[in-house]
């Protein structure tokens, strides 16, 4: 086994842990798993939506993670990087839309 079957190994579990995250997050609402400086300007009862959408961020990273990992076993690094890239923007730009949504105004 070479070094880059380990790291594709190591890219899927993340991504996999990522997704059990996601969904400890969204669909059981498990709030506490996030640092508390990302909810204290959420309103109370908006948490449960809140969790609901930031799960997604939650989930954009884990694909990228996964993407990648799968990548490396076929050999097309560039693809999965490409791919990586691209779902963390998107985690970013989901993170930033969740942020300002639910921010106490």
């Amino acid at each position: 086994m070479d070094s880059t079957s380990i790291i594709a190994i190591i890219f899927i579990v993340l991504g996999v842990i990522f997704f059990y995250g996601g969904r400890l997050i969204g669909k059981n609402h498990k709030i506490e798993l996030l640092r508390p400086f990302l909810y204290k300007n959420v309103k109370k009862k908006e948490r449960d939506k809140y969790c609901e959408e930031f799960s997604f961020v939650i989930y954009f990273i884990g694909f990228g993670m996964a993407a990648l990992g799968v990548s490396y076993f076929l050999k097309i690094e560039k693809m999965g990087n490409l791919i990586f890239i691209l779902s963390i923007a998107a985690a970013i730009i989901n993170l930033i839309i969740v942020q300002k949504k639910y921010s106490k105004k």
